[in-house]
């Protein structure tokens, strides 16, 4: 394993704290959005559920976090 990796396990793990992808792609450094979509993101179990709950709330009415650039997330 190489530093390298971790690079790869950072923007996974923002995509699961459902960090939208064009701030990943300014907090990798990356030029082009398509270098965070297609190389450095890994699909997994808590995007998959993360991405699941959200529709399933949707639909029932749940109300879900938001966030606010000046304010902490909010119920």
């Amino acid at each position: 394993m190489v530093p390298y990796c971790l690079r790869h396990t950072y923007c996974t793990d923002l995509q699961d704290a459902g960090v939208p992808i064009n701030v990943a792609k300014e907090l990798m450094g990356h030029s082009d959005i398509s270098i965070t979509a297609k190389i450095y993101t890994h699909h997994s179990e808590t995007s998959y559920n993360n991405a699941k709950n959200l529709i399933n709330n949707m639909h029932n009415g749940t109300k879900t976090p938001t966030l606010s650039p000046t304010s902490p997330i909010q119920l």
